[in-house]
C-alpha cells in the first residue's frame, strides 16, 4: 500500500520517468521477488505491460493484485475476451475483493452486459463503500441507462465521502453532461478546477460545458488556458477551434482543427469538424474530402457518413449518396436518422419498396416517429399504390400527434375510394 501511494504521488508530480527507472532497477536487483516485478510492471503501458504481467501471473498464479493489473492492461489493449477471463480468475481467487468485482464489472460493461456490470459494481461497494472508482463507474453506467436520479445518488454519496476531491466533481460533471444538464455540469467542472487549476483536460471539459450553454467567452477562456497548460493537447486546440467556429472566425477554426488533427492524426472527429467548417463556408468539395477522410479513419461510426451523404446530395451526387447512406445503416443499424435519410433518398430515386423497408427499420426503433410515419404513408400511396397501408400509416401518424392538417384530407380521400 505504501508503494501504491508513493507511485500515485510521483505520477501526480510528473516524475514518471524517474519513477519508472527506480522500480525497474528495484525489480532487476531482486529477480526472485514477484512483488518487485509487479510494482514495476504496473507502471508500464501497452504490450510491455501485458507481457510483464503475463509472466507474473504465470509464475505466481495466486497473486491477486497482479491478476487485477493484468486484466486492466488487457482491456486497455482491446483484448476483451482475455480481459474477462483474467477478471474472472481474480474473482475466483478472492470473491470478496472489491477490486476484483470492480474489474469484472468494468470488463462486462465494455462487453455490452450492463446488468451484470451493475451487479459487480454494487458487490464491490458492499465490500468497500469507500471505493470511489467503483462508485464513479456505477454512476456513469446508470446515467447512460437514463437512470439519472440513481446516478446522481451515487455521485452525492461520493461527494459526501470526499467533499474536496477534484475527481469527484469531474465525474459529477461528466454524469451531468451525459444527462443533458450542461449548466450544472459546467458548475461541477468549475468546482473541480478550483482544486486542480493546472489540469489541462479539466479546462477542456470546462470549455466544452460552457460552449453547451452558449457561454462563448468563458468557453474560449477555458480553452485558451488548456492550450497554455499543454500546447500539445489535441483536445485543447479542438475546443478553441469550436469556439472560433461558433463565433464565425473561420480561419481560426481551421487552424485549430488542423493543429488538433496534426497532434492526433487518428482522431476522425477533428477531420470531420474541418469538413463542417468548409461546408459552412460553402466549399462543398473540400467538405466532402474531409468527411471522406473522417470516414476512412473511423469506419464504425455513422456520423461521418451521414455528413458525407448530405454533402453528396447537395452536390447532386445522388448515386454516391445512396451508397454512402447504405454504408451508414450497415455501420450503425440502430441509428434511426440514418435509416430515415436512406429511405428518403431511395424514394427520391424511385426505389419505393426499398424505401418502405428502410422506413420500417426506422419505425422499429421509434414506432411514433411522425416524420417516418408520414413519409412511409406517402410512399405507400404514391409509390406503391397501396391505399390500405397508406391509410394505416396516416392513422398512426395522427395518433402519434402529427400536426400536418393535410393528412386528415388525404385519409378521408383514401377512405372514400
Amino acid at each position: 500500500d505504501a508503494h501504491d501511494l508513493y507511485q500515485v504521488v510521483m505520477r501526480a508530480a510528473g516524475r514518471n520517468e524517474e519513477l519508472l527507472f527506480a522500480y525497474r532497477d528495484r525489480a532487476r536487483a531482486a529477480p526472485d521477488r514477484v512483488e518487485a516485478a509487479y510494482l514495476y510492471a504496473r507502471l508500464l503501458e501497452g504490450s510491455r505491460a501485458v507481457s510483464e504481467l503475463r509472466k507474473i501471473v504465470r509464475d505466481a498464479p495466486e497473486f491477486t493484485r497482479a491478476w487485477v493489473a493484468y486484466a486492466r492492461a488487457l482491456r486497455r489493449g482491446g483484448k476483451d475476451k482475455l480481459a474477462e477471463k483474467a477478471a474472472r480468475e481474480v474473482v475466483r481467487l478472492d470473491p470478496a475483493l472489491p477490486a476484483a468485482q470492480e474489474m469484472l464489472g468494468w470488463v462486462l460493461e465494455q462487453r455490452g452486459d450492463p446488468a451484470e456490470a451493475e451487479a459487480c459494481y454494487r458487490r464491490a461497494l458492499e465490500a468497500d463503500d469507500a471505493l470511489l472508482s467503483a462508485r464513479f463507474k456505477l454512476a456513469h453506467l446508470l446515467a447512460r441507462a437514463d437512470r439519472g436520479a440513481e446516478a446522481l445518488e451515487e455521485i452525492t454519496a461520493a461527494e459526501a465521502r470526499a467533499p474536496r476531491e477534484p475527481r469527484v466533481f469531474i465525474h459529477k460533471g461528466l454524469v451531468l453532461a451525459t444527462l443533458k444538464k450542461p449548466g450544472p455540469a459546467a458548475e461541477a467542472f468549475a468546482r473541480a478546477a478550483e482544486g486542480a487549476p493546472e489540469d489541462p483536460l479539466l479546462q477542456v471539459l470546462l470549455a466544452e460545458s460552457y460552449a453547451e450553454v452558449g457561454e462563448w467567452g468563458l468557453a474560449g477562456r477555458a480553452a485558451r488556458e488548456a492550450c497554455r497548460l499543454d500546447g500539445k493537447l489535441p483536445a485543447a486546440h479542438a475546443a478553441l477551434a469550436y469556439v472560433a467556429l461558433r463565433e464565425g472566425r473561420t480561419k481560426d477554426a481551421v487552424e485549430g482543427y488542423r493543429t488538433a488533427s496534426r497532434l492526433d492524426s487518428r482522431n476522425a472527429r477533428y477531420v470531420y469538424f474541418l469538413g463542417r467548417v468548409h461546408e459552412k463556408e460553402g466549399d462543398l468539395k473540400a467538405a466532402e474530402r474531409y468527411y471522406k477522410a473522417a470516414a476512412a479513419k473511423d469506419r464504425d461510426s455513422a456520423a461521418w457518413l451521414l455528413a458525407l451523404g448530405a454533402v453528396q446530395e447537395k452536390r447532386g451526387q445522388g448515386k454516391q449518396a445512396l451508397r454512402t447512406y447504405k454504408r451508414a445503416v450497415q455501420a450503425a443499424p440502430e441509428d434511426e436518422d440514418a435509416w430515415i435519410r436512406y429511405a428518403h433518398l431511395l424514394a427520391d430515386h424511385g426505389k419505393h419498396e426499398d424505401a418502405a423497408k428502410a422506413f420500417d427499420k426506422a419505425l422499429a426503433l421509434d414506432p411514433e416517429n411522425t416524420g417516418a410515419l408520414l413519409s412511409l404513408g406517402i410512399v405507400y400511396e404514391t409509390g406503391l399504390r397501396n391505399d390500405a397501408k397508406a391509410a394505416e400509416m396516416y392513422r398512426r401518424y395522427l395518433a402519434a400527434g402529427g400536426a400536418d392538417l393535410r393528412v386528415k384530407d388525404w385519409l378521408a380521400a383514401l377512405d372514400s375510394r
